[in-house]
C-alpha cells in the first residue's frame, strides 16, 4: 500500500501491489483495461485510465486497487456513449505499469495482448472483463470485439474449453482494424456457466447481467 500524487498534487492512497499475484479480480480489471482502457502514453507513461457510463463498474475497479482516487463525472455528449454521464478513473503506478509492460499490456490496441501471460485459472475472469469492455450479448449471443491477434487467441481458447470447433472471425463494419467472434445461444449458455463458476466474486456489469437474463428467459 502506498500513496501517489494525484492530478491536483494531493496524496492519494492506492495498493501498488495489486498485481503481485493473480486473482480473479485483478484478471477481470486487466481484461476491462485491455478492451476499453488506455494503458500508458507519452504524456503520462505511468498512468492507466478508464472511461465508462457504468459508474458502479468504475467504483468496482477502484475497490480492486484499494484506491481513494476520485472518479470524475462529466455529462455525456451526443454520440457513441449517448448522453449518459461519463465517469473517468485515472490510476498512476510505476510498479504496476512495469508489470503491464512485462506481459505486453501497454500501448495501443494494435500491439497489446496480455492473454498468453494469464494463468488458465484466471482466463475466464479476464474474458469477463473483455466482455464488459468490448463485448455484446445481443439476443443471448456471446460476442467480443477487438484486434485480431487478441480476439483469435481468446476465441480459440474458449472453443477448446467448451469442446467447439472455431468458426471464422468477422470483420467490423465500423473499422478494418477490428474483428469479433459471436457464439450461438447454446454455446453462449455454456460460456456463461463457465464464467459464473470460474469468475465468481468479480463485478457483474449491467451489460453482463442483461446477457444472463436473456439466456435465462
Amino acid at each position: 500500500m502506498g500513496r501517489i500524487r494525484g492530478r491536483n498534487n494531493r496524496a492519494v492512497k492506492i495498493n501498488h501491489d495489486t498485481f503481485d499475484f493473480w486473482t480473479r479480480n485483478n484478471a477481470w480489471v486487466l481484461g476491462l483495461l485491455t478492451a476499453d482502457g488506455s494503458i500508458g502514453g507519452k504524456a503520462r507513461p505511468q498512468e492507466f485510465k478508464l472511461y465508462s457510463t457504468d459508474l458502479e463498474l468504475l467504483e468496482a475497479v477502484k475497490s480492486v486497487f484499494q484506491s481513494e482516487k476520485k472518479i470524475y463525472v462529466n455529462q455525456g455528449v451526443k454520440g457513441r456513449l449517448g448522453k449518459k454521464p461519463v465517469g473517468s478513473l485515472f490510476i498512476s503506478s510505476n510498479k504496476m505499469m512495469n508489470f503491464f509492460r512485462e506481459i505486453n499490456a501497454v500501448g495501443n490496441k494494435d500491439i497489446r495482448n496480455p492473454f498468453p501471460f494469464i494463468p488458465d485459472e484466471y482466463k475466464w475472469s479476464f474474458i469477463k472483463g473483455l466482455f464488459d469492455g468490448d463485448g455484446n450479448g445481443y439476443k443471448g449471443h456471446f460476442a467480443i470485439a477487438g484486434r485480431e491477434l487478441l480476439i483469435e487467441q481468446v476465441y480459440h481458447w474458449i472453443c477448446r474449453q467448451i469442446g467447439k470447433k472455431p468458426n471464422k472471425l468477422y470483420k467490423s463494419t465500423s473499422t478494418n482494424k477490428t474483428v469479433y467472434f459471436q457464439m450461438g445461444k447454446a454455446d453462449s449458455a455454456i460460456v456463461l456457466a463457465f464464467i459464473e463458476k470460474e469468475a465468481a466474486g468479480t463485478y457483474s456489469s449491467e451489460k453482463y447481467k442483461r446477457f444472463g437474463e436473456i439466456l435465462a428467459a
